[in-house]
């Protein structure tokens, strides 16, 4: 895997490696899906505190929305939508106060911690897929923080339903470096690509991409362990070469996608660049 060229490092200690990645918002007039590459360096839970946009945008130029288990823009306890857009600090004049704000809350009032609108507060748990919705403008989210010095699992919590995810780590990927934890038969749990509009992406033959995980301990006779376009029938799993094989579909980094399991768990294993995985291929 390769580190992309809008991430920096640093080293801090022999523990830690440290540094920050521009996740721009490819997707003109729709969302880029994203996820954050960084753990907080004290262990806490990140924020959406810990999140900036790089361009000095107004507001309502890009929104981040949270997505419930079905796809839709998830809800506060309030029954508000879970959509936040960002004061920059230069637009911070007079009483306003830079940071993150729920949608809709007008430009007097937001004015930081107290005020009704503020959203700085907002957990974003490491391993939660978001939306990041611009225009025709220019928006870029800003990560930082540490690497994850070992490999993340991230659990499907939803039950019958998408939990959303991605690459965590903030170097590309393809699907053949992800795996699932769990010796699940293919079709229990399912990896979705969404388009800019929220949608199941499709590939250019029109195929949707959904893709099923081989477990290697399932690998048995002609078949081969992998990721595999979903409806791939049992016998056709046999790996490169083969319709369905989709190993090296790829994975940027912090982009999200949707995990979708049943009532059975599920968790998927992203590899960590600061682990040497030789031993274990």
């Amino acid at each position: 895997a390769a580190l992309c060229a809008t991430v920096g490092f640093s080293d801090v200690t022999s523990a830690n490696v440290v540094g920050y990645m521009d996740k721009v918002a490819e997707n003109v007039s729709g969302y880029t899906w994203m996820v954050n590459t960084f753990q907080k360096v004290d262990g806490s839970v990140t924020k959406l505190s810990d999140f900036s946009i790089k361009e000095n945008l107004n507001p309502t130029v890009a929104k981040l929305s949270l997505l419930d288990k079905d796809g839709a823009t998830a809800k506060e306890e309030s029954g508000k939508y879970c959509t936040y857009v960002y004061l920059n600090p230069a637009k911070a004049t007079g009483t306003r106060v830079a940071g993150w704000y729920l949608d809709g809350t007008s430009s007097a009032a937001m004015t930081g911690p107290g005020s009704d609108g503020w959203r700085n507060d907002v957990e974003i748990p490491y391993g939660m897929g978001f939306g990041l919705n611009r225009g025709t403008t220019a928006a870029t989210l800003v990560f930082s923080g540490a690497v994850a010095n070992e490999d993340a699992e991230i659990v499907a919590s939803n039950v019958s339903g998408y939990t959303w995810m991605g690459n965590v780590m903030p170097v590309d990927m393809t699907l053949a470096d992800l795996s699932i934890k769990e010796n699940l038969n293919p079709t229990v749990a399912k990896l979705s690509l969404l388009d800019k509009d929220g949608a199941t992406a499709k590939e250019e033959s029109g195929k949707y991409c959904t893709y099923v995980y081989l477990n290697p301990a399932k690998a048995t006779g002609t078949r081969v362990a992998g990721w595999y376009l979903d409806g791939t029938s049992s016998a056709a799993m046999t790996g490169p070469g083969s319709d369905g094989w989709r190993n090296d579909v790829e994975i940027k980094a912090g982009q999200a996608f949707g995990l979708n399991r049943g009532t059975t768990s599920a968790t998927l294993i992203v590899p960590s660049p600061l682990v040497d995985h030789q031993a274990a291929e």
